[in-house]
């Protein structure tokens, strides 16, 4: 009698730990680093049209995974990136040249899935692709010219709504059952068209334009389950 009670406890307990193991399908990921322009967002040439002149930059993020099936999570992304603007612009001979600028700057709500094995006890491996809304604000840029040559010329900044994209590879490393360490590369991509304002003096003009933005966001940060 006292041996088959005891079984039964050890069995619910068991099934009690297990089910409040896999009951914790949710997690919230808070993750920041480094963002790397690449291709013609990166481009550092003034004389070519593609060229988003972006530096390096940084960004922030706040993501939620939740668990559909073993291994299979669907993602939810809040995040934001900042990257400054670089390039060279000479001054006619016999003139100097002051310029001033602000910066690109990217919101995203994004949506998709995850692919998240178990490499080890601790360990799982990350694979994710989603997407969804971008906004993108362009850089304000002011050049004026003193000396032998007098003149002045600002494009503004203005704000452009797009789709992007995010494809992610990474590892999660699990501290304690509830708290992990993150680290994640994604390769982003988007392609928001603008209507671009440019003044020389007193002449203001209009025009589309469009800036192709890719970058490479490498994250570290913590993970918790809820």
């Amino acid at each position: 009698m006292k041996l088959s009670v005891l079984i039964a406890s050890i069995l619910l307990i068991s099934t009690t730990s297990l089910f409040a193991q896999n009951s914790k399908k949710s997690v919230i990921n808070i993750l920041a680093g480094p963002s790397f322009p690449i291709a013609d967002f990166g481009n550092k040439f003034s004389d070519n049209p593609k060229a988003g002149l972006a530096k390096l930059g940084a960004f922030l993020a706040v993501e939620y995974d939740y668990q559909l099936a073993k291994d299979i999570y669907v993602t939810g992304r809040l995040s934001g990136s900042i990257h400054g603007i670089d390039f060279e612009y000479g001054a006619p001979t016999g003139s100097s040249l002051n310029m001033s600028t602000t910066n690109w700057k990217n919101a995203n709500l994004f949506a998709g899935f995850s692919y998240m094995p178990q490499l080890t006890n601790r360990l799982n491996f990350i694979a994710r692709a989603i997407g969804g809304y971008q906004y993108t604000s362009s850089p304000e840029v002011k050049i004026n010219i003193s000396g032998s040559f007098n003149g002045s010329s600002t494009q503004e900044s203005v704000g452009a709504s797009s789709f992007g994209m995010l494809f992610g590879l990474g590892f999660n490393y699990e501290v304690t059952s509830d708290i992990g360490l993150r680290i994640i590369a994604d390769y982003g991509n988007a392609n928001p068209k603008f209507e671009v304002t440019q003044s020389s003096g007193n002449v203001a003009t209009s025009a589309p334009s469009s800036q192709k933005i890719e970058m490479v966001n490498l994250g570290v940060g913590i993970s918790f389950k809820l």
